[in-house]
């Protein structure tokens, strides 16, 4: 996404509330008293015109306080795409605004100071820097069906090296391509998928993950086993029979949104799991 610009005020609505009553406070001083004393110096002119000054310090003031409830607004609106959230399925009809502030505030909530970068379009560049200890750099891909392939990797990767950042984290609603997995294997880059971004949700949203309660009957005997969620999109599965290839006759897991996601599940891993 490209970078947001503006001035002052556009960074102080994406700051705190109170860091602008902090800038309200110093402008109005400055303007008060800082600047009629050094101008009071001068010549009588300049010292005449100083004693006008003044007068001026409350509407730099309220001009620097303006953005706080514009930021206040903008937290409440953040908490509130965060608790809203229910599922995968929710998480990908949000528009890219809304995944990225949703991003944002969920890696708020685990401590990160958090700084947007985005702007006006839904894709190129970085997105958030969130920093702890150490500084890292997000770039959010909001794709509903696609996967996220191996060239974005590469080009998050070499904006770490560029800007000597801590690491790189890629976050989709959706899936990453092998490719992309195994680049980021031995590199400074985080991949997180849509499950697992859904369980960073579930995480800050301070609820505990809830699991699939589908019932299936087994292949032998009365007794049910619980269905797993798909480990692609997190919906639930479905026992499937494969009917043709080496694996005939087989049963497995497979995703109950298929043929738009293809995840499956190994059947006797998952009963041994669960």
């Amino acid at each position: 996404m490209a970078r947001r610009r503006g001035g002052i005020l556009a960074l102080l609505v994406e700051a705190p509330w109170w860091v602008s009553a902090l800038v309200s406070l110093a402008g109005y001083a400055f303007v008060a008293f800082i600047i009629p004393a050094v101008l009071g110096r001068e010549d009588r002119l300049v010292g005449t015109l100083a004693g006008q000054i003044p007068s001026l310090a409350p509407l730099v003031a309220l001009a620097f306080l303006l953005p706080a409830p514009l930021s206040v607004f903008r937290r409440w609106r953040a908490r509130q795409v965060l608790n809203s959230q229910t599922g995968i399925d929710s998480i990908r009809g949000l528009t890219w605004q809304q995944f990225e502030t949703l991003v944002a505030e969920a890696y708020r909530r685990k401590g990160y100071a958090v700084e947007v970068k985005g702007g006006a379009g839904p894709d190129g560049g970085i997105d958030l820097v969130a920093a702890k200890d150490r500084r890292f750099l997000v770039q959010c891909k909001h794709w509903r069906v696609y996967r996220v392939g191996v060239r974005e990797a590469r080009e998050l990767l070499g904006l770490v090296t560029a800007q000597r950042a801590a690491g790189g984290i890629l976050i989709t609603s959706g899936a990453f391509t092998a490719e992309a997995e195994d680049f980021s294997r031995g590199q400074p880059l985080e991949l997180i998928n849509g499950r697992r971004l859904l369980g960073l949700v579930r995480l800050v949203q301070g609820a505990r993950p809830h699991t699939t309660t589908t019932q299936v009957p087994e292949a032998h005997g009365s007794n049910t086993i619980q269905a797993p969620a798909c480990p692609t999109c997190d919906r639930p599965m479905v026992m499937r029979l494969s009917n043709r290839g080496p694996q005939a006759g087989r049963r497995f897991w497979g995703c109950s949104g298929y043929p738009s996601c293809r995840g499956t599940r190994d059947l006797a891993v998952s009963n041994a799991v669960s």
